[in-house]
C-alpha cells in the first residue's frame, strides 16, 4: 500500500453501553482509533423499503471502499466516522492475507 494514498482520517468508534440516572440503558459511541484511510465512494445502492408506512419507496445507499494499514483490534461491529459521518461497517478483510493492510467496506 502506497502511503501517498492514505489522505483521510477515518475514526473507528465502538458501540457503548451505559446507564443514565434513570436506571435506562444508553447506547453511545466512544473513539478507538483515528487513522489514515485510502476513501473511495465507488457504489450507489438502491434499495426498496418495504417497512408500513414507506411501502416501495426507493432509499439510496452510498457504499464506500477504505483502505487502511493492518491493525488489531477492529471488527464489523464498530463503526467509521468520516467527514461527520457515521458509516456502519459491512466488512472488514486482508485482501492479500500479508498482514500489511485492511479493506472496509462501509456504507451510509
Amino acid at each position: 500500500m502506497q502511503a501517498g494514498l492514505l489522505r483521510k482520517r477515518i475514526t473507528f468508534q465502538q458501540r457503548l453501553i451505559t446507564r443514565n440516572s434513570y436506571g435506562e440503558q444508553v447506547i453511545t459511541w466512544g473513539d478507538v482509533v483515528t487513522v489514515w484511510a485510502d476513501v473511495r465512494m465507488p457504489l450507489l445502492a438502491d434499495t426498496t423499503e418495504r417497512d408500513e408506512g414507506r411501502a416501495n419507496q426507493v432509499q439510496a445507499t452510498i457504499m464506500y471502499d477504505i483502505d487502511i494499514r493492518y491493525r488489531t483490534g477492529l471488527d464489523p461491529t464498530m463503526r467509521i466516522l468520516y467527514e461527520g459521518q457515521a458509516l456502519d461497517i459491512h466488512s472488514i478483510m486482508d485482501p492479500d492475507g500479508a498482514g500489511k493492510s485492511y479493506a472496509c467496506a462501509a456504507w451510509l
